[in-house]
């Protein structure tokens, strides 16, 4: 038996497990991530449905559905992530990317939005 190592979000593979005693086989799709954690901040973030671009008015961004400890002042979670130092987010793929290039020792400023449709920007040293 071969391995296949498929990478993309629809590919479907054959998973074969052991349940009382029995081999048993299932036909898998894959599924893009759901919610990544992103470098550095430890903020996990999802891409936007449908319903949230509505809600609040942006057709790009990720929102943010976890924040770590350190953060919890900051009332980050449940708004959607604009740009990290003015970088545009599209998607948690962009967002892992842009996050993984902060410095820790630099500023960054991160621009998001709330349910209201205010843009917000918080600077981080």
């Amino acid at each position: 038996m071969g391995i296949f190592l498929p990478k993309d979000q629809g590919d479907k593979i054959n998973v074969a497990f052991e349940r009382d005693g029995y081999i048993k086989e299932v036909m898998v799709t894959l599924k893009k991530k759901q919610t990544l954690e992103v470098p550095v901040m430890g903020l996990t973030v999802k891409d936007l449905t449908d319903d949230d671009k509505k809600k609040f008015k942006v057709k790009k961004g990720v929102k943010i559905v976890d924040v770590p400890e350190l953060y919890n002042d900051y009332g980050l979670e449940g708004k959607v992530l604009l740009s990290v130092d003015n970088e545009e987010i599209n998607d948690i793929q962009e967002a892992y990317e842009l996050f993984g290039q902060i410095s820790r020792y630099g500023k960054t400023v991160i621009t998001m939005v709330n349910e209201k449709g205010e843009r917000e920007r918080l600077i981080f040293q």
